[in-house]
């Protein structure tokens, strides 16, 4: 994990991402992603999932614990 893709991440969507947010930088649709993130045990999901934080009625994800899947990813990798 590198601190320039934690402040690049903070910097473009706060400390903490929307579950629409997260979709759109992954590339997909917000409603398969969420199928995914229910069923499967793949380890960048099981990350993800670690990251999920429930306010109110929304999902959020904290950012410092997603950054570590694109500082070790090449760029469109996801």
């Amino acid at each position: 994990m590198t601190n320039k893709t934690i402040e690049y991440l903070i910097q473009e969507h706060g400390a903490l991402i929307a579950h629409l947010d997260l979709s759109k930088l992954l590339k997909r649709n917000h409603d398969s992603l969420r199928v995914t993130l229910e069923r499967s045990n793949d380890p960048w999901i099981k990350t993800i999932n670690q990251a999920r934080r429930k306010i109110g009625g929304r999902v959020y994800y904290s950012i410092e614990m997603l950054a570590p899947l694109f500082s070790d990813t090449e760029e469109g990798e996801l």
